[in-house]
């Protein structure tokens, strides 16, 4: 692929606009694309999702649009890798820690749904994905929480109070 220049009638479209930075994000862009690592455009996308109304907007800009959208899906893609790839290390991980702690239950909790995809490594190690704990009463038969805690978690190392 050939490098993509805009010429001077489109930039001048973009008449508000920092020319110079438009043209330096689609050098950015191309030459990322080029490269190894598709990880490496994953710093695209914020810009790139902000670039792209702006030239949807104009009849000269909007080839470029055009070009810039087919292209959003590897920016997306880009940006899960590192998900996966923490929460792949996490969930080989963890269990083994938990048995060190002898924690009986590991609990992951108040995960926005758009994380499903990056956390399905653990559903591969057997874990399961329920909507909420339920609700449950503790009864505390303590005078003071600070003395609770105190001495629970000196009975119970793995009992972290947070």
């Amino acid at each position: 692929m050939g490098p993509l220049v805009l010429d001077t009638n489109v930039l001048a479209a973009l008449q508000n606009t920092d020319q110079e930075k438009v043209q330096q994000f689609f050098d950015s862009i191309q030459k990322n694309f080029s490269g190894e690592y598709v990880i490496d455009l994953a710093k695209l996308r914020d810009t790139a999702k902000t670039v792209l109304p702006l030239l949807n907007s104009y009849e000269e800009t909007a080839p470029y649009g055009a070009w810039l959208k087919t292209r959003m899906d590897y920016l997306d893609a880009a940006e899960e890798l590192p998900r996966r790839a923490l929460a792949r290390t996490l969930a080989a991980a963890i269990t083994g820690h938990a048995r060190s702690l002898r924690a009986p239950l590991i609990v992951l909790k108040e995960f926005p749904a758009s994380y499903r995809t990056s956390l399905g490594s653990f559903l591969e190690r057997g874990f399961i994905r329920v909507p909420s704990l339920p609700m449950t009463r503790v009864s505390i038969d303590y005078p003071e929480l600070p003395l609770m805690v105190t001495e629970q978690t000196a009975r119970h190392p793995a009992a972290i109070a947070v």
